[in-house]
């Protein structure tokens, strides 16, 4: 499926028209971080300012879950996912830290 599309709201570009809707579909990605990444962000907490480490982890598994909720699209017929939302959170216990990116939205078919 070449042309899916993704998108936040439930509109679409006007040359479009949502043919079916199919349900709710949602992946969550749950990823470690790892020692240095964490070590390195406990300077930047104590100093101040942005975790670019954890930053680029969090682009990354945000990206691996679009893609599997395009999977997911696909594999019932569908083009589309709208009106998508995305949560992130930690995970953590036993001195493990995890984050957790969990995306849902509404699989439909567009022409």
């Amino acid at each position: 499926m070449n042309n899916r599309i993704i998108t936040t709201t439930a509109q679409i570009p006007d040359h479009l028209r949502i043919e079916s809707v199919e349900g709710i579909i949602t992946t969550s990605i749950v990823s470690g971080t790892n020692f240095f990444r964490d070590f390195f962000a406990g300077f930047t907490d104590f100093f101040g300012g942005k975790s670019n480490s954890y930053m680029s982890k969090l682009d990354d598994i945000k990206q691996e879950a679009i893609e599997d909720l395009k999977n997911k699209a696909e594999k019932m017929g569908c083009n589309a996912v709208i009106g998508i939302a995305i949560d992130v959170e930690e995970i953590s216990g036993g001195d493990k830290e995890m984050l957790m990116v969990t995306i849902t939205g509404t699989a439909a078919v567009v022409r």
